[in-house]
């Protein structure tokens, strides 16, 4: 694939100064395997590495490459609002990969009709808009993984965001200099003049303004979406590539990879307040927290850690190809959702046949499950208790633990409980889960209760 930015990887980004970093031919950097089995919980950085085939992972707690995923020619990365999946726009095939954070591995790959520039996924996780100068913009059902329609944009259509509303898609045209608005219920499209080459927005995140970097107008442009109409211009010099607005909206930052540089926009004022140094700035991502930026270098191979608060560089990562678009997620805590059930039968003697279920609803393993079930107070023994099981006879109560139990699969218990003989009356039986691991997420189903009677002429027990 040539290397130009009208002509590769993500298709734009530049001119002169972009075929002058492609001339110096940079060396992909060595990064760790993606052999590493799961990612713990945490906040991570995702990065697109255009032509190095593949997407490299920081860890932002250590600010180091965590892990890689394969791709092809990965040009632009989302990922889903609760952090579970990473969706990948892939130029060379025209597909999207599906990224499980936590498994860290590809779990599915989507065919479309054109190549993908860039995705956004709207703030339920329900669909995926993938947009491409050759392919529209696609809409993605990320529960089948399907296309579900392709909408026609501007001219070139090359860069989409979703309100985090989620009422409307925005996609900036290259060719057009224009905005498509994309209504995410009927898929109508209305259409808004911003500056030359628009080739990066974003949306507050009062979903009440678009911010539009518009490339060769060396400006940004401010749509207000309550008119769909742009109500400001604000210059910042030298090739605006891609903006992205702080999580409390009163910053908003603009990459300038032919000037070197990232401006800093005061939203309230709409005036550049500051600018800062990273060499071929072509992407910026913000922390959840506000506290930290991410900017991708695009001429070394790096992605460089930025103080939010004073604007200096903290840290560089080397990262490998040239990285071209970032995201940001956090891999939420594991789970894992351990239900109970008891059963009790009874008889013709002073006893009861009790047998507890343990069922894991997912999604994660659990380990070191412990039931605990409360007899009746009658009970004077328990006989065929299996190894896992302890009687506590003072209690009344036996402990049962499960080592270890995968999503969607259960294990019993079952013993005879010993009453006393004449034993009159309601006999009730408790299973409580009392630990597991993960955390368990429902306690809803965490205790089951099962009530027999018993008479005494004759000795008998109903449940």
């Amino acid at each position: 694939m040539p290397f130009s930015f009208l002509g590769c990887v993500r298709r734009l980004r530049v001119g002169v100064a972009a075929a002058a970093v492609f001339s110096g031919a940079l060396a992909p950097v060595t990064v760790p395997s993606s052999a590493y089995a799961g990612s713990p919980p945490g906040t991570y950085v995702y990065v697109a590495a255009g032509n190095g085939n593949f997407i490299s992972v920081i860890d932002a707690a250590s600010d180091e490459v965590a892990f890689t995923v394969p791709a092809d020619t990965p040009v632009g990365v989302a990922v889903s609002p609760d952090g579970a999946h990473a969706y990948v726009a892939n130029g060379s095939s025209s597909t999207v990969s599906v990224i499980d954070t936590a498994a860290r591995m590809v779990t599915a790959t989507i065919p479309l009709g054109g190549s993908p520039e860039s995705v956004a996924v709207t703030p339920d996780g329900a669909q995926l808009y993938a947009a491409g100068r050759h392919l529209g913009v696609a809409v993605i059902d990320t529960g089948t993984r399907t296309v579900t329609d392709t909408i026609p944009a501007g001219r070139l259509p090359y860069h989409v965001a979703v309100a985090p509303d989620g009422a409307h898609a925005y996609v900036a045209n290259l060719g057009s200099g224009t905005v498509s608005v994309i209504d995410t219920t009927t898929h109508t499209v209305s259409s808004v003049p911003v500056g030359a080459t628009p080739s990066g927005l974003a949306v507050t995140p009062d979903s009440a303004h678009v911010y539009v970097a518009n490339n060769t107008s060396n400006t940004v442009s401010v749509i207000d979406t309550a008119t769909h109409a742009a109500v400001d211009t604000i210059p910042v010099g030298n090739s605006p590539i891609s903006v992205v607005v702080a999580p409390d909206g009163a910053r908003a930052y603009v990459a300038s990879v032919n000037g070197n540089f990232v401006s800093v926009i005061d939203t309230m004022a709409r005036t550049v307040i500051d600018t800062f140094s990273v060499h071929g700035a072509i992407d910026v991502a913000v922390t959840p927290d506000g506290t930290r930026l991410y900017v991708a270098g695009f001429g070394d191979g790096s992605v460089s850690v930025i103080d939010a608060a004073n604007h200096a560089v903290i840290d560089t990562i080397p990262v490998g190809g040239f990285p071209i678009d970032l995201a940001i997620g956090t891999v939420p805590p594991s789970k894992a959702d351990v239900a109970v059930a008891v059963k009790a039968t009874g008889g013709l003697l002073a006893a009861l046949g009790v047998t507890t279920t343990v069922t894991n609803n997912g999604p994660a393993t659990a380990s070191g499950t412990v039931t605990t079930t409360q007899l009746p107070a009658a009970t004077v023994s328990v006989t065929g208790l299996p190894p896992a099981c302890a009687w506590n006879h003072p209690a009344h109560q036996v402990t049962c633990t499960t080592p270890s139990l995968t999503s969607g699969t259960s294990t019993s218990y079952t013993y005879r409980a010993n009453l006393t003989l004449g034993t009159t009356g309601s006999l009730t039986t408790t299973t409580t889960r009392t630990s597991s691991t993960p955390n368990d997420p429902n306690p809803a189903n965490d205790q089951a209760t099962k009530t027999c009677t018993a008479t005494i002429a004759p000795v008998l027990v109903i449940c």
